[in-house]
């Protein structure tokens, strides 16, 4: 792996071998230009503003705490997932089940900011939370895909996907608790800034990306592939 993965490697007696990974948190944060992007042109002549990106991308290397946790799904278990995902693919060889977070202290940080009024430091601070834990799930897949050759799928990125079943059986066989990630009774993963996702594996999914065309897909711009693409157009 790569030198900015601090891999730790352990085999539960219960569950499928997984891998911790662990990133350096400046390695993740987005720039001035892609909170630009993000948040709206209109913002870019106004120099207060410009201050507080500053500040909070500054303050946000000390908030970050970017980790993963992926374990090596069987096809059986994947089986059980009913909906688009699991008829759509024949040939899954394997699937490896990923949870990704950056921790809850910049969303703690965030609600602070707001609490006080500060919205508008509060909103840069949620922002650079959002993109930060997509580009760690970013990196994670791309590092994966690499080696396995596998197409992403993530519960609950299709919009005509309403149940978030496969979530529960993702935190079943992936032990998220060891990044301190927790699912609620209402399948949301807390902290808030972590996402989940499969990686499925296969003869018939090679030379694919995802699952999901854009068109339908609810990131609405900000997935791994979007932020990609943003990075390649930005000038040297």
């Amino acid at each position: 792996m790569s030198r900015v993965f601090q891999t730790i490697k352990m085999q539960p007696t219960e569950q499928p071998i997984f891998e911790i990974v662990h990133l350096e948190g400046a390695l993740i944060l987005p720039d001035i230009a892609l909170l630009d992007h993000m948040s709206g042109r209109q913002q870019l002549a106004n120099p207060k503003l410009a201050q507080i990106k500053e500040t909070v991308l500054g303050e946000a290397a000390g908030l970050v705490e970017p980790a993963a946790v992926w374990a090596r799904v069987e096809t059986e278990y994947f089986s059980l997932i009913t909906g688009k995902p699991a008829g759509s693919f024949s040939g899954i060889e394997a699937v490896l089940g990923v949870v990704c977070t950056i921790g809850g202290k910049m969303e703690i940080q965030a609600h602070k900011s707001f609490a006080s009024q500060e919205y508008s430091r509060g909103y840069f601070l949620d922002l650079t939370g959002t993109l930060a834990v997509a580009r760690v799930a970013q990196k994670i897949a791309e590092e994966l895909r690499g080696k396995y050759g596998a197409i992403h799928w993530a519960p609950g990125d299709d919009r005509t996907d309403l149940t978030l079943d496969a979530q529960r059986l993702l935190f079943e066989l992936v032990p998220a608790h060891q990044i301190g990630v927790r699912l609620t009774e209402q399948n949301v993963m807390v902290p808030v800034k972590s996402l989940s996702y499969f990686l499925v594996i296969g003869a018939q999914v090679k030379g694919l990306r995802c699952s999901i065309p854009c068109a339908q897909c609810a990131w609405n711009g900000m997935c791994d592939k979007q932020l990609q693409r943003f990075e390649y157009k930005k000038p040297a």
